[in-house]
């Protein structure tokens, strides 16, 4: 680590935890969140598993040209020297969010069954629509499959060799602007 920088806890981070971060050597050093314009927060960890809270406009895993990420900075700080044997699941650049990263390669595995497991894991999504909805609730059902024409990480409806996707969404609140 360079000298002079220091590590910084976010806000929302309980004594308890504070203390388990210190205790493991994890209270000075490096801070977190340099360069980022929303911090990333730690919400959990153990031996096993880091839970963390993904900023919008952050990368979860280092890309082909970005190496800047949630979990490079993670496992600067958890001093996890393989960043590839940390990520169990993605969030994407613009979306903020709960992101589990792995300690060890037998958590890794645990984890990413766990998450294929259909209904296994439970994701809720919220998401902001500007506009006029037809309806106020239903289903989406849709074939997707990855992006032809800008490539991975991209998905686009593709009958009939998607793969079967649905979605319930449901209007939780309004707010009319009148210009």
């Amino acid at each position: 680590m360079e000298n002079g920088t220091r590590r910084i806890f976010p806000d929302n981070i309980g004594s308890e935890t504070r203390h388990k971060m210190a205790v493991d050597g994890l209270e000075t050093e490096t801070e977190i969140n340099a360069g980022l314009q929303h911090p990333i927060s730690v919400l959990y960890f153990d031996d096993d598993v880091i839970i963390i809270n993904k900023p919008p406009y952050a990368q979860t895993a280092p890309g082909f040209m970005e190496k800047d990420s949630a979990a490079t900075r993670i496992a600067d700080i958890f001093s996890i020297s393989r960043v590839d044997q940390m990520v169990v699941h993605r969030l994407d650049y613009a979306t903020s969010g709960i992101v589990v990263f792995a300690r060890n390669p037998d958590a890794l595995r645990n984890l990413h069954t766990q998450f294929r497991i259909p209904g296994k894991i439970y994701k809720e999504y919220t998401a902001v629509v500007s506009g006029r909805m037809a309806t106020l609730e239903g289903e989406i059902e849709l074939p997707l499959g990855k992006s032809l024409s800008r490539g991975p990480p991209f998905c686009e409806v593709m009958p009939p060799n998607g793969v079967d996707c649905g979605i319930h969404f449901n209007s939780i609140s309004f707010r009319f602007t009148y210009l």
